[in-house]
């Protein structure tokens, strides 16, 4: 395998941790949407800064949904969270 081809399956921005983030949800046994936080969250300094963040706000939004359906989550558009019964 070459350079390129190793830099897109891992690319750098998300590197710099001692804990791999596929190695940490396998071993916690993370379903899609749990996986899918913990990448967004180690990697929004890296690279997509606030649109990281934003996704996995929304994946959270969605365990919330799944697993506390009379919790429903509200993200307004100044990036407040409120939460209603």
């Amino acid at each position: 395998m070459n350079n390129k081809e190793k830099d897109n399956i891992k690319p750098n921005h998300y590197g710099g941790s001692e804990i791999d983030v596929i190695d940490f949800c396998q071993a916690n046994n993370l379903d899609f949407m749990q996986g899918n936080v913990i990448k967004y969250i180690t990697r929004y300094r890296k690279k997509n800064g606030l649109e990281d963040i934003r996704k996995a706000v929304e994946y959270i939004n969605r365990i919330l949904a799944d697993e506390y359906p009379e919790y429903e989550a509200v993200v307004r558009s100044r990036g407040e969270i409120s939460y209603e019964l």
